[in-house]
Parts: C-alpha cells; structure tokens; sequence
C-alpha cells in the first residue's frame, strides 16, 4: 500500500484481452490504494497497455506514452503488452514490462516510486525517463515470450466498469497467419484453469453481472494445451479443429460448467477461428441454455 493517495491513469488500447487485462491493472492500482483518474487528466503514474495488431495501432501506442509525459512531465510512465514485446526500443516510456508479466505492474510502479521518493532533484528523474534506448529505461521486464508455457493468472476481475462482464480464459496463438505479429508479441497458446475462471464468473454474478463474456487470443484452442498430445500439434491442426474428440471441445465443456451458476443470464464467446465451427461444434453450441444464439467469425485472410 501507498503511504499517501497517488492517482494512477490506465488506458487501453486494442483487443478485448487487453481490455480485461485494463480492467485487472486498475483492480489492482485500486486495491494498492490508488485513485483511478482519466487518462486526460494529471496523474501521478500512467499506465498504456499497448498494441500492435496493425502499424497505425503501434503508432498510437508511442503517441499515448509521450502524451502522458506532456500531461505530466514527472509523472511515472509505463508501457506495458504487445507493442513493448514488438518494439519496445521506440516506447519512451519509464518502465516497459511485456506481456505474461502485467501482474507485476503494481509492483513495478510501487519500487520506482519509493526510489523515486528519496530523490531530491526530481527534475533530474523526469530528465532521465526521456529515454532513446531500452537500457535507458529505469526498469525493463519481460518473460520469453516465446517459450513461456503458463497462463497469466490476474485474479477475479469484478470491478469492471462494462455492463458485461469480460473473462480472459487464453493466451497465445499458434497459427502464425502471415499478417499477423499477435503469435510473436502473445507467443504460444496458454489456457487457464477451468477453477479459476468458474471462481471468477461467480465472483462477477455476485457483483451484478448477468452477462459474460469470454475472451482471449485464440479461444478456440482454450484447453487444448492441457492434452498432452496436442502440445505437439502444430499449428494448422489447432487451427483446423478445437476438438480433442468430437465429444470433448475443452471450451464448450467450459461453457457447459459456467451454464450451471445461478444467476448467471448469457454467455457470449469472442472472436471464433472459422475452421474451428464444426458440425459437432455446432450441435453441442445449439444446446447450451445461456449461450447467446450467434457467433463472431474472423474472416482476415493471409
């Protein structure tokens, strides 16, 4: 905990993930007794989870990091995701931390406020989070995303500011499209553990959410990295089917357990890969009581 209240501003750009993981990152500012303003308004640190899905979304990332130093010029400034894993050197940002390691922020922002703090000349700070380079950064920390096997657990999220309520259930992505850099900045599909998002949903309903809404990279795949012999797969077969057997697709299993909390209304499933609709997965889709009747299909070809 802060020994005196600071504000901290949180913004989000991109996907529905990184909005959950917006959400989590000002849960937990929260919680460390933080103040959470507009990101248009001064703060004492600033937070950017950053994209790069596309150049013009890279762009905007570095545009936000320096908008916070002119809202603020001795404001603690961190950049944090996918455009960090991508290009980090371009983000003049104070503290840069990848992705599979946002549940360290506040703990990041915490240790450079107090060194911060018993620094007399804090000009010579704001002088020094102007950086060119990443050794410049007052603080760098990243995971090897390409190697990183676990899911990044960031607790029950059920102060979100939606009337629906978001639940990351994945990470990663397998397939390697040619336009697409997500599999290079999110690295190799990560499912969470079933208990967790039920403790999560259920944490949600008791907060007021009757709608939920599941998100991640490639949810399709969710649960297929807990069967041994499709860590091995590559990437074409997960692409092709979520299925382990046609009675067993690991996310509508999920979605069959979830259906069981009271009070919890609809269920809705982000964005789904195409080839993974089978007609199995159709059929155990159709029968699912809360499941909202439709689908959204990412149709981008490379």
């Amino acid at each position: 905990m802060i020994s005196q209240s600071k504000a901290a501003a949180v913004l989000n750009l991109g996907c529905k993930v990184n909005h959950y993981e917006t959400e989590a990152i000002k849960q937990q500012f929260y919680e460390a007794g933080f103040t959470i303003v507009p990101f248009d308004e001064v703060a004492d640190v600033y937070v950017i989870n950053t994209c790069t899905v596309t150049a013009e979304a890279a762009r905007k990332s570095r545009q936000m990091v320096r908008r916070a130093k002119r809202h603020n010029e001795q404001a603690l400034v961190v950049a944090v995701g996918c455009d960090v894993e991508m290009e980090r050197e371009r983000l003049k940002a104070d503290i840069v931390i990848g992705n599979n390691k946002k549940n360290e922020v506040v703990k990041h922002v915490l240790s450079v406020l107090a060194d911060k703090a018993g620094r007399t000349d804090m000009r010579s700070f704001a002088a020094e989070s102007v950086v060119q380079t990443p050794s410049e950064h007052v603080r760098t920390i990243l995971a090897d995303i390409d190697t990183v096997a676990n899911f990044e657990e960031m607790g029950a999220v059920d102060r979100q500011s939606d009337t629906r309520g978001v639940i990351k259930i994945q990470d990663g992505c397998n397939n390697f499209c040619s336009y697409c850099a997500i599999p290079l900045a999110r690295g190799r599909v990560r499912s969470r553990e079933p208990e967790a998002i039920l403790n999560e949903a259920k944490a949600l309903v008791a907060a007021g959410f009757q709608e939920i809404v599941l998100t991640g990279i490639h949810i399709c795949s969710y649960g297929t990295d807990f069967f041994s012999h499709t860590n091995q797969s590559i990437a074409s077969e997960i692409c092709e089917s979520s299925a382990v057997s046609e009675e067993t697709i690991p996310l509508l299993d999920l979605c069959d357990k979830l259906a069981e909390i009271d009070g919890l209304r609809r269920l809705r499933l982000g964005s789904l890969e195409p080839k993974s609709v089978t007609a199995a997965f159709a059929r155990r889709f159709a029968v699912n009581p809360i499941l909202c009747p439709h689908v959204h299909l990412s149709l981008q070809s490379g």
